[in-house]
């Protein structure tokens, strides 16, 4: 059998002294079956000239300069052009972190069929906010963790249906829509977890921030009303007064449907036999 293809979506954005890194370091993978897919949103630099001069002697490069708003607009850009069987996104400061990465994810491909969406760990290179030179950030993620630490997209290979399921990045999270998907697909994808290093993640002065105040202020609406979870979940155990609040919204706009489901959530949170397995 054929190995699945993968594309590598990278986002640029006057990138002229780091793209190369990242280009060689997919250009250099044992395995071949790859596209890449550079996204820029007309830089005003050298990253253009590098990335044409990538392109014309590698066919499995493909580049489109354009305005976007923002890197998950670029990334869901990409999303529309790639051909993949699966998807994973760099930054265009990032890297592979061996040459073997590709190969390594390929096999468990093969060997987890039910999954759509195979994940590893970062190594973080120091920018601010760390008291070690580097970290190296993931584990096994599972049902409760995930919501309240991501998984580094950088580390993560989705097959292309999920997007298809579940639409692209919602772009109003400036800063965690990757957080966002991800808490819509992870208990749909059925995840695994594969315990290599994908990634140099270079970690720089946003993403150390790690804020999206509009992120935080949904996730209560997002848990009741989106992402695959049960109103039985204990997350809602401290959350009774954003509840309340969400319950009147929902009255306020005559959303009776969901009035009565917010509702359901928070009566179950008040019954003394509410803590049941996590779903």
């Amino acid at each position: 059998m054929s190995s699945p293809k993968i594309s590598v979506i990278i986002p640029t954005f006057n990138a002229e002294k780091t793209i190369a890194k990242a280009l060689d370091s997919i250009l250099f993978q044992a395995f071949s079956n790859y596209e890449i897919l550079v996204l820029d949103g007309k830089s005003a630099d050298g990253t253009l000239e590098i990335i044409k001069s990538y392109a014309e002697k590698n066919e499995c490069i493909t580049w489109l300069s354009k305005k976007d708003d923002g890197i998950y607009d670029a990334m869901n850009n990409g999303i529309k052009k790639a051909k993949g069987d699966w998807i994973i996104f760099m930054g265009s400061d990032d890297s592979f972190f061996s040459d073997d990465v590709l190969l390594r994810v390929n096999n468990a491909i093969g060997e987890n069929k039910a999954s759509r969406m195979i994940y590893g760990n970062v190594h973080l290179n120091k920018s601010i906010g760390f008291e070690n030179e580097s970290l190296v950030y993931g584990g096994e993620f599972h049902t409760r963790r995930i919501l309240y630490a991501n998984i580094c997209h950088q580390s993560i290979f989705y097959h292309q249906s999920l997007f298809q399921e579940l639409g692209v990045f919602n772009t109003k999270y400036k800063l965690l829509a990757d957080w966002d998907f991800n808490l819509r697909c992870f208990n749909l994808a059925n995840p695994h977890y594969l315990d290599i290093i994908v990634s140099n993640y270079f970690v720089g002065s946003t993403s150390a921030q790690n804020v999206d105040d509009l992120f935080k202020k949904d996730l209560v609406q997002n848990m009741v009303f989106t992402y695959p979870y049960s109103y039985r979940h204990n997350f809602f155990q401290f959350r009774k007064r954003g509840l309340l609040n969400l319950f009147f919204k929902q009255l306020r706009f005559l959303q009776i449907g969901k009035a009565w489901k917010v509702f359901r959530v928070f009566f179950f949170q008040l019954w003394p036999f509410r803590f049941l397995p996590f779903g």
